[in-house]
């Protein structure tokens, strides 16, 4: 089951195998640091506007350490997937549109995948009777409930959610995502396969061998 919100933080990281000793803090944007090192964390702000290509510019710099990361992009043109979702929910229900709030997107990477963590500035939500609610065939959503729709049906990444509902969980496996569709994500115009330059970003060598 892709969504699983009885697993915390801290579960997610020992599923990763994440190793905090070897671990970098590295900035958004050095594709240097991102390749050298094999464990890791970065985050990224997104403001009020742009939100759409700011996802994908960080979608698009996972895909730069992880080839199968790409898959995150698939729909971000075409349609649109659970990260775009969850952080357009982000926006409009958890910050309220509150253009002084910020949504964070963190990312902590090891050999084994990453995991992303979107966060809010908001009050949160009861996540467990959404899941219920979900799972029984109610109606759990106000307006939409793609992003829980979305979840559900993707079966390569596990998602969660802290107890607050203000930050969402996204356990990606590169063992796992391999079944992705590549031959989808290639053919994008936005693939960093082709256009690297997309990041927009100077490339730094301060990362650690």
């Amino acid at each position: 089951m892709p969504i699983d919100i009885s697993k915390s933080l801290d579960d997610l990281l020992r599923e990763l195998e994440w190793d905090k000793e070897e671990a970098v803090e590295i900035k958004f944007g050095d594709v240097a640091a991102l390749r050298v090192n094999e464990y890791g964390h970065f985050n990224f702000f997104i403001g009020t506007k742009g939100i759409a290509m700011k996802t994908m510019h960080f979608a698009q710099f996972i895909g730069t350490k992880y080839d199968v990361a790409m898959f995150i992009e698939t729909y971000l043109v075409l349609t649109k997937n659970p990260l775009m979702y969850l952080i357009e929910n982000a926006f409009m229900w958890g910050n309220r549109r509150d253009k002084s709030k910020k949504i964070e997107l963190e990312c902590y990477f090891a050999p084994k995948g990453f995991l992303i963590i979107v966060k809010d500035e908001g009050n949160g939500f009861n996540t467990a009777e959404v899941v219920r609610k979900q799972d029984a065939g109610q109606k759990y959503y106000r307006k939409g409930g793609a992003a829980f729709s979305f979840m559900k049906e993707e079966q390569t990444c596990t998602y969660s959610y802290n107890k607050k509902g203000n930050e969402a969980y996204i356990l990606c496996l590169t063992a796992n995502m391999q079944r992705a569709d590549k031959s989808k994500i290639l053919e994008t115009p936005f693939s960093p396969v082709y256009f690297p330059e997309i990041l927009e970003t100077k490339v730094r060598s301060e990362a650690r061998t």
